[in-house]
């Protein structure tokens, strides 16, 4: 098990505080909603980077990738199986806003 942890919460502050999330938003036109699901989407990106990515940074570091003389790469143990669509992503009715990682 991984003893990483994502600062979560200094992202928040970062995005509400020094980036002003909302203001930008607001001048922006994008969808507010961005600002009520941002906690939610940290935690899940700092989930995803503790379970999935950080344990595969060593086999990463030391098997590093291998090129083949027809260009065909190949990732070291882990990344193929780490970087998959999320398979356990649901999106309700009413688009991003009401999603749930399970």
């Amino acid at each position: 098990m991984s003893n990483y942890t994502a600062p979560v919460e200094d992202m928040g502050f970062v995005l509400r505080e020094v980036v002003e999330l909302e203001k930008l938003c607001s001048e922006t036109g994008a969808d507010a909603s961005t600002i009520d699901i941002l906690d939610t989407v940290l935690e899940a990106a700092g989930k995803l980077a503790k379970e999935e990515i950080e344990p595969i940074n060593k086999p990463g570091d030391l098997e590093g990738l291998k090129i083949n003389n027809a260009g065909e790469v190949t990732t070291a143990t882990g990344f193929k199986e780490a970087y998959h669509p999320p398979r356990n992503l649901i999106i309700g009715d009413d688009g991003p806003s009401s999603f749930i990682f399970m």
